[in-house]
This record gives C-alpha cells, sequence and structure tokens, in this order.
C-alpha cells in the first residue's frame, strides 16, 4: 500500500544513543572493559551531549571532527511491536581529516580494533594505519550495511558477521573465499556459525522473548570482544557468553536497557 501523501504514526518515540561502533563500545564498557571510540561527533550542544552520555559509559571518545560546530548523525528505525522486527533508514557518513596524534595513541595503547565499516576513505586510512603499526588483532564488524566494504572486511583477522552479509558473488561470509581468518555469523535466534584455524563449529543461542532486536548485532560484536580480548576467553566460550549477552539485550525496548539490568550477572559470565 502506498504512503505518499500520508501521515505515518507511532504510538512510541525513544531517542538512542548509538550506532554500531558506538553500541559495541558502550557494551565493551559495560562489562567491565575500556574501550575507546573513533569516531565523528562535533561539539554542537546536542553533540556535547551525546559525548557526555558516551563518557559516563566509560567510553573515552576520539572525535575526528572536533572543534567542529556539526549535528550529530541520526538513523531512524522503526520497531514493530508485533515480532520486534526493525527497519532502519540511514546514510553513510563522509569522510573527515583524522587527528593523527590522538590516532598513534589509540594504537600504541588498544590491545585490538573492532572496525565496523562505516567511516568511509576515513576509516579506510585508520584501518591500515594500525595495520601498520601494530601487531594486535583487526576484529571486523560486519552487518548487513557492509556489503560494499569488502575491501575492509579482507582485513580483518576475526570477522564477525551478519547472515544477511553477502560478498559481491552472493556469498555468505562463512562459504566466501575472499574472508579469511576467524569467523563467527549470527542469524537472529539461530545458532551461530563459527570458523576457527579451519575448523567449523556451532554455537546455540538461548532464546528469549523478542521484543526489541535493534543493534543486537553490535551488542554481540562488542561483547565477544570483551570476552576475548578483555577476559582472555577461547574463540567458543567467547561466542557463547556474546550469545547470552546479546539475546538480553532484545528483551527490552532499546539497544542496552536490558543488558544494564542484568549487567552484574553478565560481568561475571
Amino acid at each position: 500500500t502506498s504512503t505518499k501523501g500520508t501521515t505515518i504514526r507511532t504510538d512510541q518515540f525513544a531517542l538512542y544513543i548509538g550506532g554500531p561502533a558506538a553500541i559495541a563500545a558502550r557494551t565493551f564498557s559495560l562489562l567491565g572493559g575500556k574501550s575507546i571510540l573513533v569516531t565523528s561527533i562535533g561539539n554542537s550542544e546536542v553533540c556535547n551531549a551525546l559525548k557526555t552520555g558516551l563518557e559516563e559509559e566509560g567510553v573515552e571518545i576520539l572525535d575526528i571532527s572536533d572543534g567542529t560546530n556539526k549535528y550529530p548523525f541520526y538513523t531512524s528505525i522503526a520497531v514493530d511491536k508485533r515480532d520486534g522486527q526493525h527497519s532502519i533508514i540511514s546514510g553513510r557518513l563522509k569522510n573527515f581529516s583524522t587527528d593523527e596524534a590522538g590516532l598513534d595513541r589509540f594504537i600504541d595503547i588498544s590491545d585490538f580494533c573492532l572496525y565496523d565499516c562505516t567511516l568511509g576513505e576515513t576509516g579506510k586510512h585508520i584501518l591500515d594505519a594500525y595495520r601498520s603499526n601494530s601487531l594486535n588483532p583487526v576484529v571486523i564488524s560486519a552487518g548487513s550495511w557492509a556489503a560494499d566494504q569488502m575491501d575492509c572486511i579482507i582485513e580483518g583477522d576475526v570477522t564477525l558477521a551478519s547472515s544477511v552479509l553477502k560478498d559481491e558473488n552472493g556469498f555468505g561470509a562463512m562459504d566466501s573465499p575472499l574472508i579469511a581468518g576467524d569467523i563467527a555469523v549470527t542469524n537472529g535466534g539461530e545458532p551461530i556459525r563459527f570458523r576457527e584455524s579451519g575448523c567449523e563449529g556451532t554455537v546455540e543461542v538461548e532464546r528469549t522473548k523478542l521484543v526489541d532486536g535493534m543493534s543486537s548485532g553490535d551488542v554481540f560484536r562488542g561483547a565477544f570482544c570483551y570476552y576475548r580480548y578483555a577476559r582472555g576467553y577461547d574463540f567458543r566460550k567467547s561466542l557463547e557468553c556474546a550469545g547470552r549477552v546479546a539475546s538480553v539485550s532484545v528483551t527490552k525496548h532499546g539497544p542496552l536497557r536490558a543488558v544494564k539490568k542484568k549487567i552484574s550477572e553478565l560481568s561475571r559470565l
């Protein structure tokens, strides 16, 4: 049915701090890690409020748009209350100059780099700089939005992908000859498929009532990095724990509301 010239009404509206990298960084910090978010925010009144919110959750910010009076990047997400599924209206960030001194510090003190394929050429520059100056692992967050970023995805030591992701030849992430290294592929409430050191397996996902699936993949990726690199768990156990956190995250509206309520339990997994 056409919606042209009509008003689409909603009975509930909420505003959250989000974006794939921000959700992953928030999850990592909430669980007990220390994250640095390399992002583009700026210094308008709204943007400074976003920074304060992130910093209150323990996320340190390296803002490549620091000093500008730009408005934040908004994404509109519609959630169907009947089944928790969502639709997203978003865009791609333009390229920005990079704070090279801040980037050097990030490279020096980080134990890994999780890259979400959303900063265009600027992101590729950051990824190349990390690769050139650090021996620590690069983890690629490859959700459905990342299909046109295969040149970045193939750089990963670990790829955390959505089942929706397809390469340029139509292959899924597990079957793509372009993606080497360790990989895990999530598919909602279905088992997580993974490949580590050439061996494949699956990890069961806890069944929960889906209220809001928004950002559950980003929560999963941030949690995986926490258990893998902050706690030092093996690959499979990190997937199991991350799956548990993601399963909790979908039980309430908003990307991390349910996780915050169970954070003491989840941080001890």
